[in-house]
């Protein structure tokens, strides 16, 4: 398959993996760093894990409060050492697996979220959480990044524009991701914009997208406050959702982007420069990551209405 004119990849293969799994509601996926892959499936309650073809691994996981359960299985990240992190926002809760499934333990987070986007695990598990924190530490911040043992460390990163500050907390920060060698991207919910740092805040790089919004977060979502009482509801306009970087090789990484019902993927070298945009289609969602190892794009999205996993093999000489 070929995309856009102009857009480099092109995609020799494409499988369809978990269509057989009867998920429910796949809230999340994470690539491992052996080329496996981990669903966060809502519906059962478990974590779904596939070796590097796609063939199913194990189910870890249920409904409840018991060791390795959950109220709601929201997000999932892979530590370098393999191990899964699972974060349950009605518990304010991380959960940790083994890369075999075995529940490690679980722990609750010193401050809650009102609204969490994405996590990421890095060099020495350490974990970062993007989200919005009214009434943490650091409540203009959108990176919150813990320790091994998942005390808190310190915040960084700017939070989206906002005049109303209650709009963050249905908006959100945006997303986060991890570079070959650990740092961090941050892709910003409102403006589109794009951070470089490292783990332990330091800014590198500010990457502007090419596509101006005339939108802030107050966009997201219409407040309307009359006798103290507030009424949230959604707004008639569009406004754009810009999901977490993908690495693609050490100087080019990808963006998924959804406007309206239509989606693209936004391609960037790490030093600034946009590269190319394309228009994929509707079933293919949310990038996951991309397994260099084996030259696999996965992509968490639908077939035939049912939510599954897309398994698209590149062509190296395309990167």
């Amino acid at each position: 398959m070929r995309f856009d004119e102009g857009f480099p990849l092109i995609v020799e293969e494409i499988s369809i993996v978990g269509a057989t799994e009867d998920f429910g509601i796949t809230m999340d996926a994470t690539l491992g760093p052996d080329g496996s892959i981990y669903v966060a499936d809502m519906g059962s309650m478990q974590i779904v894990a596939f070796d590097q073809s796609g063939d199913l691994a194990w189910r870890s996981g249920g409904a409840g409060d018991g060791p390795g359960e959950f109220r709601a299985l929201y997000r999932l990240a892979a530590a370098p050492d393999g191990r899964i992190y699972a974060f349950d926002p009605s518990a304010n809760a991380v959960s940790r697996f083994s890369p075999a499934g075995a529940f490690i333990d679980r722990r609750q987070l010193e401050f809650g979220f009102s609204k969490m986007d994405d996590l990421v695990v890095g060099p020495g598990s350490r974990m970062a959480i993007t989200g919005i924190t009214p009434r943490g530490p650091a409540p203009d911040s959108a990176i919150h990044v813990f320790d091994s043992e998942l005390q808190y460390i310190n915040s960084y990163a700017p939070a989206p524009v906002a005049t109303n500050p209650m709009s963050l907390s249905y908006s959100g920060a945006g997303t986060i991701a991890l570079t070959p060698e650990g740092r961090s991207l941050f892709v910003r919910r409102l403006p589109y914009e794009i951070y470089e740092y490292s783990l332990e805040g330091r800014r590198i790089n500010v990457i502007e997208a090419p596509f101006a919004y005339d939108l802030t977060a107050d966009d997201a979502v219409t407040i309307n406050e009359e006798a103290g009482r507030f009424e949230i509801s959604r707004p008639t306009r569009d406004v754009p959702v810009f999901h977490a970087a993908t690495s693609l090789t050490d100087s080019t990484f990808i963006v998924s982007r959804r406007e309206g019902t239509a989606r693209y993927w936004d391609l960037f070298t790490r030093s600034g420069s946009h590269v190319a945009s394309t228009e994929v289609p509707n079933d293919w969602g949310v990038i996951v990551g991309y397994d260099l190892a084996r030259n696999v794009l996965w992509v968490l999205g639908r077939h035939q209405l049912e939510p599954v996993l897309h398994r698209l093999r590149l062509d190296p000489t395309s990167l």
